[in-house]
């Protein structure tokens, strides 16, 4: 059985340019009807810890596999607990591979962001605005970084230092314009682009009242810390899978988006394209058939390099 650890996976160097056509293949795949996927089921202990699998059959390449993430209560980003991928041959039901899912996790995460980013902000977007500092946070800052011209950074946290600390790496990584502000509107005032990866609800919620018009607002953390009565039902709201959020919503298990009508991410890039757009707001629910297609790359990737030893010139 190959194994593919989180440092293997962080070696292939996932970047938006690799990144991206498969995610956009993936939701093809979906709509086509390619890629067979299904709403998450989702249990808890009595410790508050849940546990959720997202299966998903890809057809086109014979694999089936699924993603087993757990999550604890905790506030922190250090809360989470961990999450795998297991493939299987479709022909023969036989497992072949576990991949740690973490960093393809979080990968997918900036990438289907900057994906709707793409399709929904405006073209000439410059100023990044940051609701909570962790991984999630610096993943969105590169990925978004290759595609737009990133010249002010601003970041909210509920701690000030990590805010701060933020800030500083936005600077020493862009060289560009940073700032930590302690008032959540402050941060967001005259923003973009605005990236929320709060890991749990927040007393303290990002209001739409407070966002220009044009600004595109990604809502990592499922809309957790987002007022969603104060958003417009004109507003143009969109999420990377329809059915997971529609399950998501009768379960009880994201913010109520009732005032509002969701487009698939997939209908809009078909719209857009990578035009640019007048602004909206994009929720991800979790499409586990990417980290799939993900992790079934990456195996690929190393079962021909173990089979092409370093130096083996056969050109």
């Amino acid at each position: 059985m190959q194994f593919i650890s989180d440092d293997a996976v962080q070696a292939f160097r996932l970047t938006p340019d690799t990144v991206i056509p498969i995610a956009e293949n993936t939701l093809h795949g979906i709509a086509r009807g390619d890629i067979v996927v299904a709403p998450r089921p989702t249990i808890s202990t009595r410790d508050g810890v849940r546990f959720m699998a997202f299966p998903a059959i890809l057809e086109e390449v014979g694999i089936a596999g699924v993603k087993w993430l757990g999550t604890t209560s905790g506030p922190s980003a250090g809360g989470r607990g961990g999450s795998v991928i297991v493939l299987s041959k479709t022909d023969s039901a036989k497992p072949f591979a576990v991949v740690d899912a973490r960093r393809i996790t979080a990968t997918r995460t900036a990438c289907v962001s900057l994906l709707a980013a793409l399709a929904l902000a405006r073209r000439d977007s410059h100023r990044i605005a940051f609701v909570a500092c962790g991984e999630q946070a610096r993943l969105h800052l590169a990925f978004f970084a290759q595609r737009f011209e990133v010249r002010s950074v601003a970041s909210y946290s509920r701690s000030m230092e990590t805010a701060s600390q933020f800030a500083d790496f936005a600077r020493q990584a862009l060289g560009c314009e940073a700032h930590a502000y302690g008032s959540l509107q402050e941060c967001v005032h005259d923003a973009d682009i605005v990236i929320s990866s709060t890991p749990s609800p927040s007393s303290t919620l990002l209001k739409a009242e407070w966002l220009d018009q044009s600004c595109f607002c990604s809502l990592v953390d499922l809309g957790r810390s987002f007022d969603t009565q104060g958003l417009p039902a004109d507003s143009t709201f969109v999420v990377d899978d329809l059915p997971q959020f529609d399950a998501l919503s009768r379960d009880g298990n994201i913010a109520a988006f009732e005032k509002v009508t969701p487009s698939s991410l997939l209908s809009v890039l078909e719209a857009n394209g990578f035009g640019g757009g007048s602004g909206g707001y994009f929720l991800p629910t979790g499409l586990g058939a990417i980290d799939i297609r993900l992790a079934y790359e990456l195996c690929k990737q190393e079962a021909d390099a173990v089979a092409t030893p370093a130096g083996d010139n056969r050109g």
